[in-house]
């Protein structure tokens, strides 16, 4: 039942294609060879140029492509610029075609008709030209498997070596492309930082980073160079931070960037706890004191925060103030040990 209802359907679409070739062709003579001054015969050239235009737009909708493919040649035999559409539109019909192919052959006929029709493009719309030379890359890079050059000249010249307004989307894949070989690795780590600068939060360009940066030395060393670029960025500061809390472990380095994300955003939690742990493991028990007191202020239902201030407490001797610190851990999570064990200690002591 699914199959005949299918060809139903498929028959349905080419009836009402067939009928709309069938209206054109009574509405519209054949162009006959005329000397009468031309009007009759540009007329007639007007009437078919809309017809097939008419018929390329209606199979293009109804996704249609060999239909859509027959017509879009013939628009642009008779008019190529008249519709600025149409090259998008055809380059996206063979690019279909080329992915839905399975014959080796054809999908190279299919992959150089797209690149036909873009090549054009670019030739008669001076206008879109930077666009269409971005879209040209990504169909090197996309239908070829031996035109990665192409597509990273491509991609240059689209930007036009400007990081900073360029396309984000083209801006990845030419550092895909660059993060490919080991000589323009330099590269393709100049165009992550720039994308990062304009786009902090974008998690594929950090993944695509620490991949390509294997030395955390180095990896932490260009989150500095990017944060110092543009010091006002705390998304970047919050990265260098982490850089050296994460990757290198240099604890006193952490604790002043994140000691100035507290001064700058004194409402956010985890910048507080990072600082404290910084603090703990540099055995500034005072320090480590003000920073979990600010968290707790912020979560008081944080257990683990109630802890550490009660283990800091401890070790700078105010035993008091741990035992009760202890026991407000208690209070959020009775049948927790490490508050009893702290307690312990306290009465130890």
């Amino acid at each position: 039942q699914t199959g005949l209802r299918t060809s139903w359907i498929q028959f349905l679409v080419h009836l009402q294609l067939l009928l709309l070739i069938l209206l054109a062709m009574v509405a519209v003579p054949p162009v006959m060879a005329q000397d009468n001054g031309g009007d009759d015969t540009d007329a007639q050239k007007t009437k078919l140029l809309r017809r097939n235009w008419s018929l390329f737009t209606e199979a293009y909708k109804m996704n249609d492509l060999a239909m859509a493919r027959k017509y879009g040649w013939l628009v642009r035999d008779l008019a190529p610029t008249r519709f600025k559409t149409l090259h998008p539109k055809m380059v996206n019909v063979f690019d279909s075609l080329w992915a839905s192919e399975e014959d080796s052959t054809l999908k190279v006929q299919m992959a150089d008709s797209a690149m036909f029709w873009i090549n054009e493009a670019i030739e008669l719309f001076p206008d879109r030209k930077q666009s269409n030379i971005l879209q040209r890359g990504y169909l090197y890079e996309r239908l070829y498997d031996d035109k990665k050059a192409e597509a990273i000249a491509d991609y240059e010249a689209g930007i036009n070596n400007d990081y900073t307004t360029g396309d984000l989307w083209y801006l990845d894949r030419l550092a895909v492309l660059y993060a490919e070989k080991p000589e323009t690795k330099m590269k393709a780590i100049a165009v992550l930082q720039a994308i990062l600068l304009r786009d902090a939060n974008n998690v594929r360009a950090q993944s695509i980073l620490k991949n390509l940066v294997s030395d955390p030395v180095e990896y932490v060393g260009l989150l500095r160079d990017a944060y110092y670029a543009d010091p006002t960025n705390r998304a970047k500061l919050y990265e260098l931070a982490n850089g050296y809390y994460e990757q290198l472990q240099e604890y006193d380095s952490a604790a002043v960037y994140f000691d100035r994300l507290t001064t700058e955003d004194p409402e956010v939690q985890n910048y507080w706890d990072r600082l404290a742990v910084c603090y703990m493991y540099l055995s500034k028990y005072n320090k480590a004191i003000d920073a979990y007191k600010q968290v707790t202020t912020l979560d008081p239902s944080n257990k683990e925060s109630w802890t550490n201030l009660a283990r800091a407490q401890k070790e700078v001797g105010r035993l008091s103030d741990a035992r009760n610190s202890a026991e407000k851990a208690l209070g959020v999570a009775p049948e927790w040990g490490a508050p009893h064990m702290i307690i312990g200690q306290v009465y130890e002591a």
